[in-house]
This record gives C-alpha cells, structure tokens and sequence, in this order.
C-alpha cells in the first residue's frame, strides 16, 4: 500500500479490520488495548509501510500465536517446498506456530487419520474431498477444534475460514490467456490436470472447460493427469499427445509437474504455448528460457500473512479478515527480481 506516503490510520484501521481509534491508540501508546489486538495492528501498520509500525514484543507474539497442526499433501511440488519454508519462517518469526504434517500418497485414508491425531485448537490443511475426510474433519470441529481449508476447499464441513484463490477464477483466466495466444489461428488446445478429488483442480477444470466453451470457437481435444505420476510418465504421455496431435498449440497444466511438460515439448521440437500454475524456481527458470508462456500464481506469502494474521485475530476474539486473495500471473518481462 505504502507507495511514498505514510499510510493513513484509516488504511490500517481497514487492514486490521479494527476501528481507526483502536489504530489510534495503538499507534500513539493511548489507552488500554488488548495485547493480541496490539499485535495486528502492528502487523497491519507494517504491512501498509507505516513508519510507526514497531516489532512486537516476543511475549505478546507468542500470546497471539497458538499451535496450529498444518497437513500438506506429499507431493513432488515446488509450491509444496515454497510453502513449507515460508511456514517456517513465520514460526521463526512467532507470528506463526504451525506444526507441519506431510499426509503420504495423498490418500483419503491417511488424511482422515491425520485429522483424527491433530490435538491443536487449529488446524490448517490441504486435502482431498471425500467421505472419510468429511468426517474426521467433523470429528476434529466436536472436539473444540477450529479448521482453515487453504487452496482447496472441502464441501459441507465445520470451517472457520478459507485461505486460497478462486480456484475457478484461475481455470477462466488460464482460458482467456489461451484464446489470446491463439489468436485467429486455428489450432487445438489440451490441457493436464491434477487430482480431481482436490476440488482446487475440479474448479480449475469446470472455470477453463466453461470459458472455453462460451468462446464459441475453441474446443478441448485432450486431457490426462500429471500428479502422482513419475517423470519419465509425465514426459511419455506428453510426447504421445504432441505426436497424436500435431496441431496442438496450447497446453494448458493446472497441475504440477511443469519441468517435465516443458521438456518433453522441447524433445519435440514443437512451438507450443505451455501455460501452468505456482510460480517458483523452476517456472520461473522456465519463464526466462522462453519455455513456459505465463505462469499463475496463487501467492503464498499473502496466504501465509492470510493464516497468521486469522488465527491471531480469531485467538483475540476478532472476526477473520476479508481480505481476498486475487489470483495474480507472470510472464518473463514482469519477474519479480
């Protein structure tokens, strides 16, 4: 926010979702103010650049940062490997206390016995949509438990919030980046998609699939998945489906396995526009060598900031922020440094 001015009371007032004379008080050392309601104010001032934003104190941090369970799915991903540091650098810094679960070979079974062990009053996941997480999830909230979905939402749950993208939003756009790379030219579209009982990639499918259809002139003419799915398999069917296809000039991957999309793409010595999702060291590697066209981005460091900045408030009694997480793009000339 901060853009060569000092932020006004009023912008941190509606960042930490508090009245402008709590900011007031905060900020000039006026009043009595709840040490928790300190902190995000604090928090909120920092982010907007205020020149009176001050760390605080590591007692009051660690009052407004109580353990949270966070279950990752066990996946080759590097927005996986992303999130995982930036998880532990908010702990490091104690706005966070999050103890890091990675549920292996992404199964239904495993996450619900994952939910069942969790013992902190809040927990934080990424899961599959299914029966058996449903209901350890509904078990967990009958204990006292506060559950955050992040990226990929659950259906008919107990949930105190979601922090993620929308998701369906992301599968338009990724459309409306294939209509204008393909122009006028007639050539066909594909895309890879992830596990579907992620309801992220379901939504990510039915927002491209329905731009695509309301373009009128654009039609989908294969699709295949890439997760849980080694290398050399990613790499296989793609050159199968360039070979299959020969004018197949978009390829869209909502899921992850980018590196190898890319590669087998070159083998083929195809000109193909690859647009995919997470920005990170690879994609953006991918993005300078001219591999990869656009990358989507989800963010992780709002969603983090999203997470801590939730639990604080909700541990003080607060309502959760509103703030949305907007879906955001990259292509090589717009890299962050």
């Amino acid at each position: 926010m901060n853009h060569g001015r000092k932020a006004t009371l009023s912008e941190i007032a509606r960042l930490a979702g508090v009245s402008k004379a709590t900011v007031d008080r905060v900020m000039n050392n006026r009043g009595s103010v709840q040490p928790q309601t300190r902190l995000i104010v604090m928090q909120a001032a920092s982010r907007a650049g205020h020149p009176g934003a001050t760390d605080p104190l590591p007692e009051v941090a660690s009052a407004v940062a109580p353990p949270v369970t966070v279950l990752l799915p066990q996946l080759n991903a590097g927005y996986l490997s992303t999130l995982t540091r930036k998880l532990q650098d908010s702990h490091a810094a104690g706005t966070l206390a999050p103890d890091i679960v990675t549920v292996p070979r992404v199964s239904p079974e495993n996450y619900a016995a994952a939910i069942d062990r969790a013992e902190t009053p809040y927990l934080a996941i990424i899961a599959v949509d299914h029966p058996l997480v449903r209901q350890s999830c509904a078990a967990y909230a009958r204990r006292g438990g506060k559950l955050v979905t992040l990226l990929s939402r659950i259906s008919d749950i107990p949930c105190l919030a979601h922090v993620g993208v929308d998701n369906r939003a992301e599968g338009r756009l990724a459309a409306w980046f294939a209509q204008v790379f393909r122009g006028s030219g007639t050539g066909e579209i594909a895309f890879l998609h992830g596990l579907s009982t992620f309801q992220s990639q379901e939504q990510r499918e039915l927002g491209f699939r329905s731009a695509i259809q309301e373009s009128g002139n654009l039609s989908i003419t294969a699709a295949f998945e890439t997760a849980n799915t080694t290398s050399e398999a990613v790499i296989d069917a793609v050159t199968n489906l360039l070979a299959g296809h020969p004018n197949l000039t978009i390829l869209y991957n909502m899921s992850i396995r980018n590196r190898e999309v890319a590669e087998a793409v070159a083998r083929s010595g195809r000109k193909v526009v690859l647009i995919g999702h997470d920005l990170t060291d690879t994609t953006k590697q991918l993005l300078l060598e001219g591999r990869m066209a656009v990358v989507l981005d989800q963010n992780i460091g709002m969603l983090i900031d999203q997470l801590g900045t939730g639990i604080a408030r909700d541990h003080a009694g607060l309502a959760w922020p509103t703030e949305r997480i907007e879906p955001r793009f990259f292509c090589r000339e717009n890299l962050p440094i």
